[in-house]
């Protein structure tokens, strides 16, 4: 599949696959499928306004989230996440280190939904609720996927 030019690969379904599945075990190949759409838009969206973060940035981003799993007291679910990561075949250490770039692509996208957020903020005051910046995002990433060539 091709989405705005950018090809998506198998590699990337079966990491979105995963993804979705630990949250609903059977999962349908249309979900995925949309599931990456999905992101794809909204990644390309970001870099397009100049929203992805520098490589250092995602590289201390990620630095940050390594902490946090290893501190004391240990997060919730931290030995399952050590668990999987080893049974990866990876160290923690490499695992941050192989996945840096998955950590920018998810800075990018957050940026894009606070740009999102502050936008619907200037446009209809201080006083907007959560709930009406989000369905301003959702309706955008809605108009960036009715807009996408999809191949």
């Amino acid at each position: 599949m091709i989405v705005n030019g950018d090809p998506i690969t198998k590699k990337d379904y079966a990491i979105q696959k995963i993804l979705l599945q630990t949250t609903d075990e059977k999962v349908s190949d249309e979900t995925v499928k949309n599931k990456l759409i999905e992101t794809t838009v909204i990644y390309q969206e970001a870099k397009r306004r100049g929203l992805e973060p520098s490589l250092n940035e995602a590289q201390e981003f990620a630095k940050m989230q390594k902490n946090l799993l290893l501190s004391e007291p240990k997060a919730e679910n931290a030995d399952l996440i050590i668990e999987y990561i080893e049974a990866q075949g990876f160290t923690v250490d490499e695992y941050f280190e192989a996945n840096v770039e998955s950590y920018k692509k998810g800075l990018a996208m957050a940026n894009l939904r606070k740009a999102i957020f502050d936008e619907t903020i200037q446009k209809m005051g201080a006083e907007v609720t959560f709930e009406t910046k989000n369905d301003v995002f959702i309706s955008f990433i809605n108009d960036l996927i009715g807009e996408a060539k999809i191949e």
